[in-house]
């Protein structure tokens, strides 16, 4: 079936409505099947009462969503993979922001005092920081393989929508690090007023939260739109159960360490030393929760793409196709 002759009963052959529903599906559900239902759905609207179109609409808005959910074939081995990756990539972003954060508080000397008076403290700062590094680590081995294939893509294949996309990570890193250093430098004594401190704190965390959205959705598009040969996807889940044990102990350590704070020096713990020179038990349990979160789904998404490395590996459509 082919589209309507555009002078056939004096109608256009994809009206501005049949457009949009059909932007609602998946780029290959419209490669295949959107000529024969841009046609179907401009005899029925062409002939129809404008309360059997809003059925039309919610029917075919209905299909859409189920198309995304369910891909013609279902997924495939590559496309379940790619999703985990997409999930630990989200949960890197939050953690690496979390420990920041981390970072950034314990770098005041009452805690690298306190760290050198008290084994506990010592112990625990030091155990966080050594898995902390070959988490990063981890990353790196895992990430350079995808990044130079889609960097590749990107080049060689002229994908400007891939360098867009690679440019937005270290833009929105960059561009937060420097709009909250600025914030942070106007009320950065600790004799400055709490409210303000507090305010500071709100402001350079949703400036954070709003970079990490940025980089979620530039990596999760850049996976979704690159494509990545099973070959390179398969092994990807050794480095993210590596990684999962990595932020497993990180997150053990910054637990282990806040309680022997409190426990070794409980003026310290209660102390306005926290980032921004705002109280101390907030900016610890916010970070444990967030590193605690980030773990569980890492190790989710590392437990799922496990179970594919069972199924027998799948064409792409690129290498179905030569």
């Amino acid at each position: 079936m082919t589209r309507r002759d555009p002078d056939a009963a004096g109608h256009r052959p994809d009206p501005l409505l049949v457009r949009v529903i059909l932007g609602l599906y998946p780029r290959r559900w419209r490669d295949r099947y959107g000529q024969e239902f841009a046609a179907l759905l401009t005899d029925l609207a062409a002939g129809s009462p404008w309360h059997a179109r809003a059925a039309q609409i919610a029917s075919a808005a209905s299909g859409a969503l189920d198309a995304r959910l369910n891909p013609p074939g279902g997924r495939t081995m590559t496309d379940r993979i790619r999703r985990s990756i997409t999930a630990v990539a989200c949960a890197v972003v939050v953690f690496t922001i979390a420990g920041a954060g981390f970072q950034k508080m314990t770098e005041y000397p009452d805690f690298h005092e306190a760290a050198r008076a008290h084994a506990a403290i010592g112990a625990s700062f030091d155990i966080l920081r050594a898995a902390a590094i070959l988490a990063g680590i981890t990353v790196l081995a895992g990430a350079l393989p995808l990044a130079w294939s889609v960097a590749r893509q990107a080049v060689v294949g002229r994908r400007a929508d891939l360098i867009r996309l690679l440019l937005v990570p270290p833009a929105a890193v960059i561009g937060w690090l420097a709009i909250a250093k600025i914030v942070a430098s106007l009320y950065s004594h600790p004799q400055a007023r709490f409210t303000a401190n507090t305010a500071t704190l709100a402001a350079i965390a949703l400036l954070g939260i709003a970079a990490a959205a940025a980089c979620v959705w530039a990596v999760a598009a850049i996976l979704r739109r690159a494509d990545l040969a099973p070959r390179l996807l398969r092994p990807q889940v050794v480095p993210m159960a590596v990684l999962t044990m990595c932020m497993a102990v990180v997150t053990g350590a910054d637990i282990s360490w806040g309680l022997a704070v409190r426990a070794a020096d409980s003026p310290l713990f209660y102390s306005n030393n926290g980032l921004v020179s705002t109280s101390v038990p907030p900016n610890w349990a916010g970070g444990v929760v967030a590193l605690a979160a980030a773990t569980v789904v890492t190790a989710a998404a590392t437990v799922r793409a496990a179970r594919e490395l069972r199924t027998p590996a799948q064409p792409t459509l690129g290498e179905a196709a030569r």
